[in-house]
């Protein structure tokens, strides 16, 4: 990706009245405000937009919340009229696109990161299994102390049950495999290294920013 504009440039956005909230769930935004920089890539034009500096407000000057953490991404239209169309990515389809992209192309990312991409419940059963294994080697006496000295607690009895029954309870958990795949092709995309995103924002632009579309008009 080309740095097209310096670094950190500062924006402050005014919505109108009933514009929803896109970090809180049911509430509705009037201003929000974030740092970003413009992205050339030959004739694409993206808003990378540090997705910690990006804080929601109600009418009332309230926060509601900021995106988090990583990047956000906006692609960039000027209109004859002299408005600007912001078209946002539509992120399932970008983590397939992504994945038909680097399928076999030796790419490697960072363990933890994709780790945490997993859905919760196969971290779980990952942890579960995981102690299953190795307190299967332990007798009852050294695994009250492996316990113990885990969880720094004189309860040790209570934990070891809780942690059997949990190990009990997710070897007969089902769940959606296509969903979790879906989940993770989601995530794993936002991890990306830069140069390989912007392949993919390049390469298949109309495909990726297909999600909701913004227009902004000077104040």
């Amino acid at each position: 990706m080309s740095r097209a504009r310096e670094k950190g440039l500062r924006f402050h956005i005014t919505y109108p009245d009933g514009t929803p909230a896109t970090v809180e769930e049911g509430k509705y935004k009037h201003r929000a405000e974030f740092r970003a920089d413009l992205l050339g890539l030959g004739s694409l034009t993206v808003l990378q937009i540090e997705a910690s500096t990006y804080e929601e407000y109600d009418d009332d000057e309230k926060s509601l919340g900021s995106a988090g953490s990583g990047y956000l991404f906006r692609r960039l239209k000027p209109s004859p009229d002299g408005s600007l169309a912001v078209r946002r990515l539509d992120r399932p389809v970008l983590g397939q696109v992504a994945e038909s992209e680097f399928a076999g192309s030796g790419l490697h990312m960072d363990i933890d990161k994709v780790h945490g991409c997993l859905g919760a419940d196969l971290r779980t059963f990952a942890l579960s299994r995981a102690w299953k294994a190795f307190t299967e080697k332990l007798d009852a006496d050294l695994k009250v102390e492996v316990v113990a000295a885990l969880g720094e607690t004189d309860s040790t009895d209570d934990l070891v049950r809780e942690l059997g029954n949990l190990v009990d309870r997710f070897d007969q958990l089902d769940i959606d495999p296509y969903q979790e795949l879906a989940r993770l092709r989601t995530c794993v995309v936002r991890h990306l290294p830069s140069e390989s995103l912007g392949q993919v924002f390049s390469s298949h632009a109309d495909r990726v920013f297909a999600g909701g579309l913004d227009r902004y008009v000077r104040q």
